[in-house]
């Protein structure tokens, strides 16, 4: 049966979740959790949170999903570490596919779900997921209906989001908080850029994503977790969503027009949209927090009701050899022992005892029926009687606390050499994203990323084939992987020995080719790189997010030069600005008058770049230096008027 998961960014959104019947929780301990700027859980919270939480029979999950250092690797581990030794959850949420096989290497029995910033959107990356211990992956929000069904065929478990905010950028691949503010998203301190206006408008601003409408379908899909977003959120707004999609997982079926307003009313930016499940994308997706829409929302007051107490009977014997008390919630059961004493005068009533053993406020318990016997001539004080009431609750607490305990089934990591060439280069790197418009190549260059969307039977002509790698798309549907398998053939009869791919997703279609991985895969410490290594790529690109010296890698390479690619929209945004222009291009200007170039990619999607471009020249480097054209007159050489030194230091 598919489980609501419900989001908690403290004890009182916990709580809330709760009680609306939330199937499930997740949230984040003080670190490496994706929003770092929730009310989130310190160690002893996190405790706390479990028991409250597997005392009901529910789950909950830990996310640790942000991108982690070498130097941060330890501290991460013993985080991991409390987790396991405390039975504190069902399962780690996780980006970071380094810190992943570590975990799974220290703590076998952790059970790991693959965050939506894997940016896994096909069956290929769910395997792939699969492969590298994930035992349930939280597939990207911006997959289609169709992408989801496909998924869930692989007999992976798969967790979607239903509610909650979109993120423009593909999931996992935004640079722009990160780099115009230093607040990086894949570390938890986005600072959401793209809600703030451009010129003409708010161009990058999603509405929040509801698919209230479509809950049944995911149900006949099989989806395993559905997933609302919001630990920034209060806990009438986790109280009063969870409580909506309650009741339709419940009834299996679609909100009715009345349920989806009272939803809009709790939070939404000019209404909801479910473009990317309907593949319906364009100017409907988009929308902003109005005015009007605040003012719903302070009218649409929720007050959080609902109890998590769990009734319990008791029976109680009390005589003169000695006591007990057994409280019992359904199947599980325990019994505290004592002693009476022998009355010298009037003893003790059965009435006296019932009143006493009800008093069950503040442990969870609610006494639905209690039933006492009790000898004549017995006396037991009421301190004597609450404590073997206290002890009969506490252990009955105990009992179900281990019988919710998390289990897992130690999925061991297959990280497995691919069937790729071997093609290792030393030397400069070119990323030419326009080589229509002939860039000179120096002749030393060891290597040419030419965009797949840009190549053609010219581009050989132009370039020596024996340095060209194709660069793929972020994202490759399953329905797009065909007409993707069809060009690189095409590739490889015209010559071309090399890909480099910017998602895990894309390992499957590589075979034959020598790989190599772009800076999208976030590898940000040595773990990450050394499994890169192990599957048989030939290169792997340090991310921009670190400096260069925070990677150790004989196969690295760092961008030194250019641009730096801060999202990839699966939105048309050029459509957006200024409508189809032929060249695919349009600029994005903020209120600082800072520009951002836009680019068109594969299948109507964009890319946008830095205002400033980097520069690293006058810096060294360990690793390959990493050169990005964008414009075929720029000379690398010459220092810009205007640039960034990004994360290098």
């Amino acid at each position: 049966m598919s489980e609501l998961l419900s989001p908690a960014g403290n004890m009182s959104c916990l709580e809330a979740a709760l009680k609306a019947g939330a199937d499930a929780v997740y949230l984040a301990g003080t670190s490496f959790g994706a929003r770092a700027f929730a009310g989130n859980f310190n160690n002893e919270q996190l405790i706390e949170a479990s028991e409250k939480v597997h005392f009901l029979g529910k789950k909950l999950y830990v996310t640790v999903n942000t991108l982690v250092t070498d130097r941060e690797m330890e501290s991460a581990l013993e985080f991991a570490g409390f987790l396991y030794q405390n039975k504190v959850c069902d399962g780690i949420i996780i980006q970071d596919i380094g810190l992943a096989s570590e975990i799974k290497k220290h703590f076998p029995a952790l059970t790991l779900h693959g965050s939506t910033q894997m940016c896994v959107h096909s069956a290929s990356g769910v395997l792939k997921a699969s492969q590298l211990g994930m035992e349930r992956v939280v597939i990207a929000r911006e997959a289609s209906r169709e992408e989801i069904k496909e998924c869930v065929l692989t007999g992976v478990e798969i967790e979607a989001f239903v509610h909650g905010a979109y993120c423009v950028s593909q999931s996992g691949g935004c640079l722009m908080s990160s780099f115009i503010g230093k607040r990086s998203g894949n570390r938890g301190e986005c600072a959401q850029p793209c809600r703030l206006p451009y010129e003409g408008g708010y161009h990058l601003s999603l509405k929040d994503m509801c698919l209230a409408k479509q809950i049944h379908e995911l149900l006949d899909m099989g989806v395993a977790s559905f997933k609302i977003e919001g630990r920034m959120k209060s806990p009438e707004y986790v109280y009063s969503v969870t409580k909506a999609y309650r009741a339709l997982i419940d009834e299996h079926r679609p909100a009715t027009k009345e349920e989806y307003g009272a939803l809009e009313k709790i939070f939404s930016r000019s209404g909801f949209s479910a473009g990317y499940y309907l593949s319906q994308k364009g100017k409907n997706m988009f929308g902003v927090r109005r005015e009007e829409d605040k003012l719903l929302t302070r009218e649409a007051v929720t007050e959080v009701v609902g109890e998590t107490e769990k009734s319990i009977d008791i029976f109680g014997f009390f005589g003169k050899e000695k006591a007990y008390v057994t409280a019992l919630c359904d199947s599980v059961s325990f019994t505290a022992e004592g002693e009476c004493l022998t009355a010298t005068g009037k003893g003790t009533e059965k009435d006296e005892l019932i009143r006493r053993l009800s008093k069950t406020g503040g442990s969870g318990f609610k006494a639905e029926n209690i039933e006492v016997s009790a000898e004549e001539g017995i006396f037991m004080p009421a301190s004597a009687v609450n404590d073997l009431r206290r002890k009969a609750l506490e252990g009955l607490k105990g009992e179900i606390l281990n019988q919710n305990a998390p289990v897992s089934s130690q999925k061991i990591p297959e990280i497995k050499k691919e069937n790729l060439l071997y093609l290792p280069v030393k030397g400069d790197i070119y990323r030419v994203y326009n080589p229509e418009n002939g860039f000179a190549v120096p002749s030393d260059a060891a290597r040419i990323d030419i965009p797949l969307w840009k190549f053609n039977e010219n581009t050989v002509k132009r370039y020596d084939v024996s340095k060209i790698s194709i660069l793929l798309p972020r994202v490759i549907t399953t329905a797009e992987e065909e007409d993707i398998k069809k060009q690189l053939e095409k590739a490889k009869k015209l010559g071309v020995k090399r890909i480099t791919v910017t998602n895990i997703g894309h390992i499957s279609l590589c075979a034959g080719f020598a790989v190599y991985g772009d800076g999208n895969l976030n590898v940000t410490n040595t773990h990450t790189a050394k499994i890169f290594e192990e599957m048989g790529f030939s290169g792997v690109c340090v991310s921009p997010e670190v400096t260069p010296r925070a990677v150790k890698t004989d196969i690295g390479e760092y961008p030194v030069y250019g641009r730096q690619v801060l999202m990839h929209t699966e939105n048309c945004i050029i459509k957006n600005i200024s409508g189809c222009v032929k060249d695919c291009k349009a600029v994005l200007t903020d209120r600082t008058s800072a520009r951002f170039p836009v680019r068109g990619e594969y299948n109507h999607r964009n890319l946008i770049f830095n205002s400033a471009p980097t520069y690293l020249l006058d810096k060294t480097v360990p690793h390959n230096r990493l050169f990005v054209i964008t414009d075929e007159k720029e000379i690398p050489s010459e220092k810009p008027k205007e640039f960034t030194k990004g994360y290098f230091k």
